[in-house]
């Protein structure tokens, strides 16, 4: 993946020698910037404030996760190489944000028109980042008040040199094929250090030397619909509905802390019921515990949760705990919703943005199903002065708004949206 920095330094490869290194370049020419190295275990990634560590992350395939200190430190014992780049706060909050949340929305270029896009990000008034994504380029702008203030420029992209940073962005899109090009976009954004930040980089070195636990996947599925997919990567979890759960699921039929998950040798899984109102099922049978080999699944609620013991697919929407135990003990970055709205949907909740696409594939935020549903059906976008528009923007299954067929109409509380047979409500946030 290609991302922006200021400079660059090759570091030896010598955990002891890269780490005197790159204090001494955080002590002279170098007080902000973040190191990246490529170790046995994938990309990790550590960000300085000041001359001090300030947060860490890593990266599985294309996707930013966070990651502590202490470990990404400890990993790089198996480091094949490492560089530290230089940069500017703007550009370190930048780059460290993705690390830390997922994004307010996600939008192919081809979909929406950039000049409308970077209007309502200006109506936000708040900070936030905004991510060009062309290939393996990752360009980033720092919005202050909901104008572009800062324009980082992936290495080796070539963007347009004078103008305005918004009418740059939007004369990048349309100089190549604006369909391999995706804007996200992250909203009201803060980035104080994480809670063991700022001690010499050696200290880190000290205590547990295990080894990263591999990935298992739990795939959740609503009848035969595969929801989303959980990577996880710790040895126990928790699942329950609301954000205290590690794995959230977003319906009445589970408990707050309905389940707990952990680990039992190199390939079970051993499921807890941890007092959930409709508990666990098993073969069509309630239990209190089952263990689950790669390929089983239990019910929990509504809902099925398989086990696969292996890293996620690509074909299937990922998604991490809305408060990491990292985020939630570091306080690494404190996220408010942009809107008070949210479109309900089986039993889930999709807060209303800036953008929101509604269709058949993963490529959309919401996931309907159905004959004739395109895979990008209905869009909707609040405009200028704040109002949320859906739009009919593919397939045959009409736009329908509260009864009536449109094919652009005004969304408020209160109103239903009928694709085909799919039935989604706005409704308010619930706090």
């Amino acid at each position: 993946m290609r991302l922006p920095f200021r400079s660059e330094t090759s570091l030896p490869v010598g955990l002891d020698d890269a780490l005197a290194a790159t204090e001494a370049a955080l002590a002279g020419d170098t007080p902000h910037g973040y190191l990246r190295a490529w170790t046995k275990s994938g990309q990790r990634f550590l960000f300085f404030l000041q001359g001090k560590v300030h947060s860490a992350g890593k990266l599985e395939g294309d996707e930013f996760i966070a990651a502590g200190i202490r470990e990404t430190v400890q990993s790089l014992r198996q480091m094949d190489r490492a560089v530290l780049h230089g940069a500017d706060l703007a550009l370190l909050l930048s780059l460290a944000v993705p690390f830390r949340k997922a994004p307010a929305a996600q939008v192919p270029a081809s979909l929406v028109d950039p000049h409308m896009l970077l209007e309502s990000i200006r109506k936000t008034e708040t900070d936030g980042v905004l991510v060009v994504r062309r290939n393996d380029a990752r360009t980033l702008a720092f919005c202050r008040n909901g104008e572009p203030e800062a324009l980082f420029v992936a290495a080796g992209e070539t963007f347009p040199e004078e103008g305005a940073i918004a009418d740059r962005i939007v004369e990048y899109v349309f100089s190549g094929s604006a369909q391999a090009v995706t804007l996200d976009i992250y909203d009201q954004i803060r980035l104080p250090p994480a809670a063991d930040a700022g001690q010499p980089l050696a200290s880190y070195l000290e205590g547990s030397d295990e080894p990263e636990l591999p990935t298992k996947t739990l795939i959740v599925r609503l009848g035969d619909r595969a929801v989303f997919q959980y990577p996880m990567t710790e040895a126990e979890i928790v699942v329950g509905r609301g954000s205290s759960a590690d794995l959230a699921l977003d319906n009445l039929s589970v408990s707050r802390k309905h389940a707990k998950i952990r680990r039992e040798g190199d390939t079970v899984l051993v499921v807890e019921d941890l007092g959930g109102k409709n508990g666990l099922e098993l073969s069509g049978k309630k239990v209190e515990r089952a263990l689950l080999g790669p390929g089983d699944s239990v019910g929990i609620g509504k809902y099925t949760l398989e086990y696969q013991d292996s890293a996620p697919v690509d074909e299937i929407e990922t998604r991490r705990p809305s408060a990491h135990p990292i985020e939630a003990m570091q306080e690494t970055i404190a996220v408010v919703p942009s809107s008070g709205l949210v479109l309900h949907y089986q039993g889930r909740d999709y807060n209303l943005r800036m953008v929101l696409t509604i269709g058949k594939t993963e490529a959309s935020n919401v996931v309907i199903s159905g004959w004739w549903i395109a895979p990008r059906h209905v869009q909707i976008v609040r405009d200028e002065d704040g109002v949320y528009r859906a739009s009919h923007i593919a397939g045959r299954r009409a736009l329908r708004v509260n009864g009536v067929k449109t094919k652009e109409a005004a969304i408020e509380i209160g109103d239903i949206l009928q694709i085909g047979r799919n039935v989604l409500e706005v409704r308010e946030l619930d706090e």
